[in-house]
């Protein structure tokens, strides 16, 4: 990192979410699977590796890769970037998806795809 005059972080959520979850790999843990009692609160249960999917996995995902773009931040801020005098960003990576319509379409053909 000390040879970055801009170093960018990018938070690439749904790439991690989806081989996580739907390449039909044999994966043996989700994303969350280290989130337990020692992280948010004594009370909280400590999540089995061989559970179904949680709801909220994509979000426990993006919260720890967030976690991990802050503590670069961190170690940019204190250790480079008074000598370097740069910066630092993210960058979101993500997807949508636009139904491709052809100008000569009428409104139903559009609706058949």
């Amino acid at each position: 990192m000390d040879q970055e005059k801009h170093p960018t972080d990018v938070l690439v959520k749904y790439h991690v979410n989806l081989l996580n979850d739907t390449t039909g790999l044999d994966l043996e843990r989700g994303c969350s699977y280290e989130i337990g009692h020692s992280q948010y609160y004594k009370e909280a249960e400590i999540l089995p590796a061989n559970r179904p999917p949680q709801r909220l996995e994509d979000v426990w995902c993006s919260h720890n890769i967030l976690l991990g773009h802050a503590q670069a931040v961190k170690v940019y801020r204190e250790k480079f970037q008074k000598k370097q005098k740069g910066l630092i960003g993210i960058t979101v990576d993500g997807e949508a998806e636009i139904p491709w319509e052809e100008p000569s379409m009428s409104e139903e053909e559009f609706r058949k795809q």
